[in-house]
């Protein structure tokens, strides 16, 4: 999910994509009232509480009406697609958050109208906050 009022990613491995799970973690991260981009899935259907545009792309549409698209999820998944193919060659099921939050990071943090300065800095206070282990990554 791409936040665009903040301009913050979330994104989160999802048990299933049925309209059940998806509208649950959609109210979990996203301000009822706000506006949201899907493509024509049905999940996403009656989507209680929020502007729905949808985007049909089965029609060859990638934007529809009244600004409606779905350009900044695009963006996410080329990030971790890229990622997937060049850095890691293979993300595991047990870790798969992990790179999920490497990507979104790269993604929020990756603005270059932010100063040098200021991304290493966002860089550094999220590399020392957290520890893995090797046995934690293995186990």
């Amino acid at each position: 999910m791409r936040e665009r009022d903040t301009g913050h990613t979330v994104a989160m491995p999802v048990e299933d994509t049925t309209g059940k799970i998806l509208k649950a973690r959609i109210r979990e991260h996203v301000e009822p009232g706000s506006q949201v981009h899907a493509d024509e899935a049905l999940a996403y259907c009656n989507l209680q509480g929020y502007k729905h545009g949808t985007v049909r792309h089965s029609a060859g549409e990638y934007a529809g009406t009244n600004d409606i698209h779905t350009n900044s999820i695009e963006s996410v998944w080329a990030i971790l697609k890229r990622g997937l193919y060049g850095v890691w060659n293979h993300a595991s099921q047990k870790h798969l958050y992990r790179y999920l939050n490497e990507a979104t990071f790269r993604l929020n943090e990756g603005n270059c109208s932010v100063h040098s300065n200021a991304r290493i800095d966002a860089m550094l206070a999220k590399a020392f906050t957290a520890r893995i282990t090797c046995q934690q990554v293995t186990a």
